[in-house]
Order: C-alpha cells, then structure tokens, then sequence
C-alpha cells in the first residue's frame, strides 16, 4: 500500500506522526528524495495517512485560515526591522511582564551565533 504516488510526495512526514501503529515510515528513492513506505504487516487499514496526506488532499494546500498584519507606529524602528518592528515589540512586552526573549542569528560565514 502506498500513503500516497511517490513522484507527488514531499517528504513531510505528517503520514509518518498520524500513523498509530508506527508502520508508515520515510525512506529515500534511489535520487535521494523522501518517499513513504508502508509496513503492510503491522497496518489495520485506518487510513489515517492517506487522510492527512497534503499530496491527497491539494484542496486543503495553503488554504489561509486567518492572517493579520502589523508594524510598529515608530517609522525607525520599522525600517530597521525585517518583521516592521513588530518582533522587537512584542518581545519588549514579554520582558516588561517577566517574561524571557531569546535569540540568535548568523554571522558572514553563515555559522549560528548567539544574539
């Protein structure tokens, strides 16, 4: 049994975390991309795979449930800023109520740094 055609697979997985009796499993095809294989032994047939997969389902790709938009009110900071400011907002909120902000980014050899 196949989740779904291996040349419409994207190697998500989902298929993979959804399966209850751990049969359905991601294997690479001879160019080295995911594939699912199914352990056709230990399947009850639930379907649940088939069900989840994005390459069966492409009416339910990309479908926006909702979206917002924001940007901070300080022209500065918004123009200094990838997410409009709106990230350094948000984590000046989560400090001021105790919270804790982390972060890290890349340097010009493109190696994870601490920021």
């Amino acid at each position: 049994m196949k989740v779904c055609k291996s040349n419409k697979c994207t190697g998500c997985g989902v298929c993979v975390d959804v399966c209850p009796k751990k049969c359905v499993e991601l294997v690479t095809d001879k160019d080295g991309f995911f594939s699912s294989s199914v352990i056709e032994s230990l399947c009850i047939s639930c379907g649940l795979c088939k069900k989840v997969c994005p390459a069966n389902n492409p009416n339910n790709i990309n479908k926006i449930q909702s979206s917002y938009k924001a940007r901070r009110k300080n022209k500065d900071d918004t123009i200094k800023s990838t997410s409009s400011g709106v990230a350094t907002l948000i984590s000046e909120y989560i400090i001021k109520h105790g919270g804790f902000v982390a972060g890290c980014g890349f340097d010009e050899n493109l190696n994870l740094i601490q920021g």
